[in-house]
């Protein structure tokens, strides 16, 4: 009866890879849709005892998360005449036994933690006390501290290359970026030429209405004495003069500014959705926020609720276009803009207002800014649901609050100006491409050593080219073909 089960079982997630199209990428895994539970198989079910159901899924709880955050709208994914379904890597015991680099042999700058061994196996939990030394790319110390560290992310901390964040516990400036005591190391562990993030961050100094864009470094890393691979570490989002640079909010300066993040998964403790269905985090400041406001009768964190609800209500009210009283006294356009721009050319899944998308109120502007941008592994082609691996087709254009904002013949014409007074620098992100692939080309080498999967499936790779400069010319002509779309159905826009 096991067997049995168990083939079942196998048969259900199989039929998952063509029936399931959602597009949260960080939602669970082990979902049933309703075409895959017939009649016949409900009966199978039937004879299976409940406790042994149970311990593969709790298919009610599911359903109900998947129904409760699921857009009302997105775009249908192309079906694929010859769809092909690719194995999940397997973890290697030590992922590869070779010669695994000194510090300086990659050409990439060294960044070393030590932990006294003790394992960092929890997003939640920091493990204090930890040192750290960072080295150029000859081998040279530059310099060290002390730090905590812990893991990060959501489906990406349950790949094999895990991410982590770090507080350190003086600030320093690392590598030439600000001084500050928050640091992200991004693993990229699915996108395999391992630029796309920092790619996107370039369209972002590009597309320079945004105000602040995460400066980040390509490093190896070495934590307790072994090679971890190459990591890009990246500016963590914070309020600081040099990141996000507003007056951060507080009982003594309730006007003041802060940044939210856009995502399902409500993973800060002050978190709320909006009548339109939007959930947002409030990421910094992240805690004091159920303080009283001197002299009235709410809190922090429902001033902040207050005030996002107004700015929306206007987007959707009748009157939302009128240039006096219309959404342009809430939000700051030209970041809007750009912010949209670099999300829909690299046609990124998860910004369709579902997670990692970041919005700040700058006290001085009065207005909300789109930004700054996060998390690009999954774009720029390196997908294969939601129809996002076709370069063709507007993505971010039908998401919360920007759908209705292309209502509005203004804001039109001015994403169609700002796009021809950008293009021909957007056409040279191909140069930059080409310069940071040869830049890490050594250290790449070293990396899929250690983590031999170019010739592999990850999730949720659209092609698998075998080589890393495969995987560069991938991505190079997916983007190609992105601008052309982009270019010829920005300038139809009505």
């Amino acid at each position: 009866m096991r067997n049995i089960f168990n083939a079942f079982i196998l048969f259900i997630l199989c039929g998952l890879v063509y029936s399931c199209q959602i597009p949260d990428t960080n939602l669970p895994s082990i979902y049933v849709p309703d075409q895959i539970l017939t009649e016949e198989t409900e009966e199978f079910l039937e004879l299976i005892e409940p406790e042994e159901l149970e311990e593969f899924f709790e298919l009610e709880e599911i359903q109900e998360t998947l129904e409760s955050h699921a857009p009302e709208k997105f775009p249908e994914p192309e079906e694929s005449e010859e769809p092909a379904v690719l194995p999940e890597p397997e973890e290697s015991e030590e992922i590869s036994e070779f010669e695994e680099p000194n510090i300086g042999d990659s050409g990439l700058p060294a960044f070393k933690i030590n932990t006294a061994d003790r394992e960092i196996n929890s997003t939640e939990i920091w493990i204090d006390g930890a040192t750290y030394t960072i080295y150029d790319s000859s081998g040279t110390k530059l310099s060290s501290g002390s730090l905590d560290i812990k893991g990060r992310g959501n489906t990406t901390w349950g790949m094999p290359k895990k991410p982590y964040s770090l507080k350190l516990v003086k600030s320093a400036s690392m590598l030439g970026m600000p001084s500050h005591k928050r640091w992200q190391l991004m693993a990229n562990y699915s996108d395999k030429t391992l630029l796309r993030t920092e790619t996107a961050f370039r369209l972002g100094n590009i597309f320079d209405n945004l105000a602040w864009t995460p400066r980040s470094e390509q490093v190896d890393l070495f934590i307790n004495e072994k090679y971890y691979g190459v990591y890009q570490l990246t500016e963590a989002i914070k309020i600081d003069t040099n990141r996000v640079n507003i007056e951060k909010i507080k009982k003594s300066a309730p006007n003041g500014g802060y940044i939210l993040e856009i995502d399902v998964r409500e993973g800060e403790e002050f978190n709320f959705t909006s009548t339109a269905g939007v959930v947002f985090c409030c990421s910094d400041p992240d805690k004091d926020l159920d303080e009283k406001i001197p002299g009235e009768n709410k809190t922090l964190f429902e001033k902040i609720k207050e005030d996002v609800q107004k700015a929306e209500d206007v987007i959707y009210s009748e009157s939302f276009d009128d240039p006096e009283t219309g959404y342009r006294q809430y939000i700051d356009v030209g970041s809007f803009i750009d912010w949209y721009l670099v999300n829909e050319l690299t046609k990124n899944n998860d910004a369709i207002f579902w997670a990692s998308v970041y919005m700040y109120y700058d006290p001085v502007k009065q207005k909300y800014c789109l930004g700054p941008l996060w998390d690009f592994d999954i774009s720029l082609g390196n997908i294969d649901y939601n129809g996002n691996d076709n370069p063709e087709g507007f993505w971010i254009k039908y998401s919360a609050w920007i759908s209705r904002l292309f209502e509005d013949p203004f804001f039109v014409a001015q994403v169609k100006t700002r796009w021809n007074e950008k293009k021909s620098e957007v056409d040279g992100i191909f140069n930059f491409i080409d310069s940071r692939s040869e830049f890490i080309s050594n250290a790449a080498s070293y990396n899929f050593r250690k983590w031999p999967i170019l010739d592999q499936y990850v999730w949720p790779n659209a092609v698998v080219t075998g080589s890393y400069s495969g995987e560069i010319e991938y991505l190079k002509s997916w983007l190609s073909e992105r601008i052309d779309w982009l270019d010829g159905a920005i300038i139809g826009l009505e």
